[in-house]
């Protein structure tokens, strides 16, 4: 909360704490790579507006972070899927079905059902362990103690539902 508030006051805009609240909940996990994103949108749209509020900032969100330009900023994300491949041939396949599963629920998902996943789409088990601890630095996935997976940045989960699961085919 500080830090947004610091970040978007040093560009003499007043934030309210029901903004900042709404910036953190659209985000989910905070990646800085991905808020400095967002804060620089909402600074240079606050600057030609003179203004701010939440329709502002979630428009933002829709139109910046994840609108039809924002796949410069996924860059990285889409090219470690092509690099998947050098561990298996099938392998960014079976990456991007497990990511759709993913992104197409907030609830965490059993691992063993994931390993289902994967061996229909790459036609093996091999390599699913080893792809699943790559993919989680990669995805920012997490496992809970009950050996559940989920997306744990909200904008990566949202991003892939509105791109990647039906444009990176």
């Amino acid at each position: 909360d500080e830090f947004i508030f610091l970040a978007v006051s040093g560009q003499k805009i007043v934030i309210s704490k029901s903004e900042i609240d709404l910036v953190r909940r659209l985000m989910g996990k905070p990646i800085p790579y991905f808020l400095h994103l967002f804060l620089d949108a909402i600074c240079r749209t606050c600057k030609e507006k003179k203004s701010l509020c939440s329709d502002e900032i979630e428009s933002i969100y829709a139109n910046h972070l994840l609108g039809s330009d924002s796949k410069r900023y996924f860059e990285s994300i889409i090219r470690q899927l092509d690099r998947y491949q050098r561990y298996g041939k099938r392998n960014t396949a079976g990456a991007k079905s497990i990511l759709d599963r993913l992104a197409g629920d907030e609830n965490p998902v059993e691992a063993e059902e994931l390993k289902a996943i994967w061996q229909q789409a790459t036609g093996s088990l091999k390599q699913f362990d080893v792809m699943l601890d790559i993919m989680k630095d990669d995805f920012y996935l997490t496992k809970d103690e009950n050996q559940h997976i989920s997306i744990d940045s909200k904008l990566i989960r949202d991003w892939w539902q509105k791109h990647g699961m039906a444009g990176l085919r």
